[in-house]
């Protein structure tokens, strides 16, 4: 047999030959599936004296019955029209360990998956859908017996439960923040901007809340309830969050404060942080001091010749004049002095007050009044 050259130069063709022998592996199960179907449908096995599929596995290829029921399965709802040696197209990509978690995983959860998941994360949703289950049969149990009517609405029967979610109270709506400011005013706000912020937030993009899923796409998210799912547009999900607020008689920021328990400075109601441009020092323009003319003798110099001498570098720091925030390293932190040596340190959307005697980038004293207003 002629040996098969493979080429490997980096990481990038790694992946790729990877890749092409996983979706050659799992044509291959999708084929073997489909030999043992059509040998147990015709009960070919009993040619060689086996009583089922199953014992033939065992004895001739040492499979258990868990791997031949797999390999049965794999075909019988992988491959096209159920019952064929060819993998369906939104299959393709997925590799043989990847489709066998896919196998417990409910049929209308299928397609709000993607290649590109890890099979951890497919063995995660599993078991999500599953403790989901479990709690909406134990609602419509008490539902039934109480003659409840069942909801309808799954975003608005679910978002409270949701922004509970340590997740998304403390990393979630501190960054939703200033489009649910928006949403408030009446301001149209994009879909693909909200589902920016919650990516940047590190939500996953899947998510549980009791007896509903959620799964979030670039153009909209789905909730999911049992074997019924309902899709909803990210401005939903703002218009959601505020009706929530409107139902408590609170305003927005004292909603907020209720449910990340974190307050927010009132500069940040009215107007997002501005950044100011840095300043190069190379751009400082220094002055040189002029020589002196030559006077007379004993002729004394007037006060505004005197004035003419005060060095206008230290009068020029951007710092302690306010121009110029100091900023730390990673830039988190940010501090603005004033000249009267008041010091405001900001960091996202909170802040504190410092005093401070000298500039600490040019060392000039700061002057002190009696009042001051940061």
């Amino acid at each position: 047999m002629e040996q098969l050259t493979i080429q490997l130069n980096n990481m990038e063709d790694v992946k790729k030959e990877i890749d092409a022998c996983q979706r050659r592996a799992m044509t291959n199960v999708v084929e073997l599936g489909y030999i043992l179907r059509k040998a147990d449908d015709a009960q070919l096995f009993k040619e060689l004296g086996y009583q089922n599929i199953f014992e033939f596995g065992e004895q001739e290829y040492g499979w258990s019955k868990d791997q031949t029921s797999r390999f049965m399965n794999i075909n019988r709802q992988f491959s096209e029209g159920g019952y064929s040696t060819v993998l369906k197209e939104e299959y393709q990509g997925y590799g043989r360990a990847k489709l066998t978690e896919i196998l417990t995983i409910p049929e209308e959860i299928r397609s709000e998956l993607s290649p590109e998941m890890k099979r951890d994360e497919l063995r995660q949703i599993g078991k999500e859908k599953k403790a989901a289950d479990e709690v909406n049969r134990e609602d419509q149990f008490r539902a039934a017996v109480m003659m409840e009517e069942s909801d309808s609405d799954y975003l608005k029967d679910s978002v409270n439960d949701l922004i509970s979610l340590e997740v998304i109270a403390n990393q979630t709506l501190p960054v939703l923040w200033p489009l649910l400011q928006d949403m408030e005013n009446n301001v149209d706000i994009r879909d693909k901007v909200v589902y920016e912020k919650l990516m940047s937030s590190k939500i996953p993009s899947f998510i549980r809340v009791g007896k509903y899923m959620y799964f979030l796409k670039p153009d909209y998210f789905t909730v999911i309830k049992g074997s019924e799912k309902k899709k909803y547009t990210y401005q939903d999900l703002l218009t959601a969050i505020i009706g929530l607020r409107t139902t408590t008689g609170q305003n927005l920021e004292d909603w907020y404060l209720k449910i990340t328990g974190k307050s927010l400075p009132k500069e940040d109601k009215k107007q997002p942080e501005r950044k100011e441009p840095k300043i190069k020092e190379s751009k400082i323009k220094k002055t040189k001091p002029k020589k002196p003319e030559k006077q007379e003798p004993k002729v004394k110099v007037a006060p505004a010749q005197q004035e003419d001498t005060i060095d206008t570098i230290t009068q020029s720091c951007p710092y302690c004049s306010g121009e110029k925030e100091i900023c730390s390293n990673d830039e988190k932190f940010r501090i603005r002095i004033q000249p009267t040596g008041i010091g405001r340190i900001e960091r996202g959307i909170y802040n504190a007050v410092m005093e401070f005697n000298y500039c600490p980038t040019c060392g000039k004293e700061l002057r002190e009044e009696t009042e001051y207003d940061v």
